[in-house]
């Protein structure tokens, strides 16, 4: 499939302005049967599904044919129900109105959902009508790093497109800022790619930071590049905030705090809001930060020595005799804990940090109010003068104000201790 020129596949049948083309130039719209296209399996808003289906299979062991129908599925999986149908609608009434892309191989760049809607119907239908995919051709390939760059251009400016921009899981945006940035494969440094695709440099930062702690993240649980687990996991706003720190702090740093906030990635409830909780702990006090730290490693310490024993356990059930070996050489040697354990929080642990963080806010919010009250204090010593200024009827409405207002204090100073 890959040695084909699409173009001898290809008819003529309009010429159109891209909505991707830097010059406006004009260029020629084909229409090409189906069954010569393939979808590209480097499209980012589909990777969490193939890690997920490469987690027990091997997409690239499969077939052209084979592989198309099984990205067909991600690619409905990766939309709406209902944005789906709203295409497959459109497509129905009006035909194919946007152009799709697509390289001179045949891989489909852009418009993977308006491909995939025409499959659908052309399988429900066998109509013609249905069979061919009005596009644009690229004579460009990903091996080469520029024409990459040209390409994955043409890929973000389309994608956010009239139907494409709806339904794009944050996490599979981040894979895309993974691959684009970061991977054994990326192409745009954050300068590149900020003004390539007109994006603020610090939320270009902010999602590259959020790329990085999640690839962090998958091989922290011996699971690199496992994102389907990120998108399961609804990583997104533990990200966003886990972000605030991670260009803060050393390589050493990070390594060592990390293990506080990924342990409570798998925890019940809600994620994001215990993970700010976290930060602003570590940012408040890192004496109670680090006292949460202890218990947690402590935790994880008690959980390995408890999946070694289980092994050794097995192990020895298994050829029959008792053995004696060293636990710390066996557990290296032979890998028997696949992942760090997920879910360690000891109930002892997880007492431990709702004391530490409940605490912990307690005394922040004190000492908000008292920076409040020595704000109020400043702006009282300013109506000094702007009394003078005020005529009789204000100055009544103020004094009465300030009446009320030491009644509030009086009231507050009788507290007892």
């Amino acid at each position: 499939m890959k040695n084909i020129n699409i173009k001898e596949y290809a008819t003529e049948i309009q010429k159109a302005k891209p909505d991707w083309s830097p010059n406006g130039e004009i260029l020629v719209v084909y229409k090409i049967p189906l069954d010569k296209l393939y979808y590209n399996d480097e499209n980012g808003r589909i990777a969490t599904w193939i890690s997920e289906y490469n987690n027990k299979n091997t997409l690239n062991d499969k077939s052209i044919q084979e592989k198309n129908d099984l990205i067909h599925g991600f690619i409905k999986k990766s939309n709406s129900k209902d944005s789906f149908e709203k295409t497959k609608n459109d497509i129905k009434q009006k035909g194919q109105i946007r152009p799709g892309v697509v390289l001179s191989d045949g891989r489909v760049v852009s418009g993977n959902r308006r491909f995939t809607v025409l499959r659908e119907l052309y399988q429900e239908t066998a109509s013609d009508k249905y069979g061919y995919f009005e596009c644009f051709i690229v004579e460009k390939d990903l091996v080469n790093e520029q024409e990459r760059k040209e390409i994955k251009t043409i890929e973000r400016l389309t994608q956010f497109g009239i139907d494409e921009k709806v339904d794009y899981d944050p996490i599979a945006r981040l894979v895309d800022v993974y691959n684009d940035l970061i991977g054994p494969r990326k192409i745009f440094n954050i300068d590149e790619y900020s003004k390539k695709f007109g994006l603020k440099k610090r939320d270009a930062e902010l999602m590259y930071y959020k790329a990085k702690i999640m690839v962090d993240y998958l091989e922290y649980i011996n699971k690199p590049e496992h994102f389907h687990l990120a998108r399961a996991k609804k990583l997104d706003g533990p990200l966003q905030e886990l972000a605030r720190i991670y260009d803060k702090v050393s390589e050493p740093e990070w390594k060592k705090i990390r293990v506080v906030f990924y342990a409570n990635l798998s925890e019940k409830g809600d994620t994001t809001r215990n993970i700010r909780s976290l930060v602003n702990l570590y940012n408040d006090d890192k004496t109670k930060f680090d006292e949460l730290l202890n218990s947690i490693i402590i935790d994880i310490e008690e959980r390995e020595e408890k999946e070694i024993e289980k092994s050794i356990q097995e192990f020895e059930t298994q050829i029959n005799e008792p053995i004696v070996i060293n636990e710390d050489e066996f557990y290296n040697d032979t890998k028997i804990i696949e992942q760090k354990p997920e879910n360690v929080l000891s109930e002892a642990t997880k007492e431990k940090m709702f004391d530490i963080v409940y605490k912990s806010k307690i005394a922040k919010n004190k000492k908000l109010k008292v920076k409040k009250i020595d704000n109020a204090l400043n702006d009282l010593m300013f109506y000094l003068t702007d009394v003078e200024l005020m005529d009789k009827n204000e100055r009544n409405e103020f004094i009465k104000k300030l009446i009320e207002l030491k009644t509030i204090i009086d009231s507050i100073l009788s507290v007892k201790e």
